[in-house]
């Protein structure tokens, strides 16, 4: 069994990686972090996960909500039809 992480990123550092809003200095070492710790790679891999299932049901029109105008502006950019 492999130990825990000791010195775990957060759940900001890891969705800032994922949606690559990691500021540039920070990108070499919150992947090597990720390259040697399995503890958050796997976190890394669930909020992905997670993200990729609720992209795929809001893009089915399966979940309504408050958007915020630039995510709006961003989600028509990609070319999904929003009923307002």
């Amino acid at each position: 069994m492999t130990p825990r992480c000791h010195t775990p990123l957060s759940e900001e550092e890891l969705l800032d990686y994922w949606i690559h809003a990691t500021p540039a200095n920070e990108v070499d070492s919150v992947e090597e972090h990720l390259f040697s710790c399995d503890d958050c790679s796997a976190r890394l891999e669930a909020m992905s996960s997670l993200g990729a299932g609720l992209s795929s049901l809001v893009r089915r029109g399966h979940v309504a909500g408050v958007v915020s105008r630039s995510l709006l502006n961003r989600i028509q950019r990609d070319g999904v039809q929003v009923r307002l």
